[in-house]
């Protein structure tokens, strides 16, 4: 069950990735391509700015148990909010994560949830946990925790490393001709007061696996399920996915203001033997603003 369970946080982490395959698209695409890379490269230019996010799992799967089998569901939420400073070497990073898990099985089920603070600095990663329910609560340690140093004491803080968080909320997407299988522009929207352009992008999901976020998300999970083969699994989810994302882009900024992704999963797994159909839906939006507001990230306290 524990080994199962970690396709939910996959699945987020996967969201956040996208694939890069060669693709033939037409001149028009091509223009759209390299307006959303320049908005792009803008963003990630940025000295800081706030994302807020909002994400989705809804998971389905057919365990066999000897001569029956039995459906398993997972649904996950997160919900928060991170202040983002870029720093030299990478992202400073401050916020909160409430996330919720809702699983079923034969027949039972199970509800848990817990509220997940971050602060990254200097590439050092701080993790606390506050109200977590009765089950996560007896494996929350007090106060925050250095993950580098002492993380692998904590199963919670287990999938966690400062590299992970940082490409996600660096928002590392690469945005080029190899990258897109098509892309459309669509009826402009506002934002805050603001015009946007708004575009539609579907990715190629071939390459996914072999990407080096891809290499960071494995080795995180890695410890969480001695005997999976995590790489293997990650390439199998991939291979039975489309990922498409949608963007605003500010008219007078020129800046990412919200982003869309849809990620849809039907593919049958194996692991240790097992044969695991599954189904699969994320979804995520996160928006974007304070952009290069004053915000200072320190580092907290340890144990406070």
């Amino acid at each position: 069950m524990k080994k199962l369970a970690l396709l939910g946080l996959l699945s987020i982490l996967l969201m956040a990735v996208a694939g890069v395959s060669a693709q033939g698209l037409s001149a028009g695409e091509l223009e759209a391509v390299a307006d959303v890379a320049t908005a792009f490269e803008a963003f990630t230019s940025l000295d800081s700015y706030v994302a807020t996010i909002e994400q989705t799992v809804d998971q389905t799967m057919e365990i066999a148990m000897g001569q029956t089998s039995q459906s398993m569901s997972n649904l996950v939420e997160q919900t928060g909010e991170m202040k983002v400073v870029r720093t030299e070497t990478g992202y400073n990073i401050e916020g909160s994560i409430v996330q919720n898990i809702n699983s079923g099985m034969a027949g039972a089920g199970q509800e848990l949830g817990m509220t997940l603070g971050l602060i990254i600095v200097d590439d050092v990663l701080y993790a606390r946990v506050d109200d977590a329910s009765p089950m996560l609560a007896t494996m929350a340690p007090e106060g925050w925790v250095n993950v580098n140093e002492d993380g692998a004491q904590y199963p919670l803080f287990a999938t966690l490393s400062p590299e992970t968080l940082s490409q996600l909320y660096g928002l590392v997407y690469p945005m080029d001709e190899v990258s897109v299988v098509s892309i459309t522009k669509l009826d402009a929207d506002e934002i805050d007061g603001q015009a946007m352009r708004v575009f539609t992008i579907e990715y190629s999901t071939e390459a996914l696996a072999d990407s080096a976020i891809m290499s960071t998300i494995a080795s995180s999970l890695a410890s969480t399920a001695p005997g999976v083969d995590i790489e293997e699994m990650v390439a199998q989810i991939v291979a039975g996915s489309t990922l498409n994302i949608q963007v605003w882009l500010g008219e007078d900024d020129g800046l990412l203001h919200r982003l869309q992704t849809e990620m849809v999963t039907e593919t049958e797994l194996s692991i240790q033997g097992m044969s695991i159909p599954m189904n699969q839906i994320s979804t995520g939006v996160i928006n974007f603003s304070g952009f290069n507001e004053p915000l200072e990230i320190v580092a907290p306290e340890v144990g406070a």
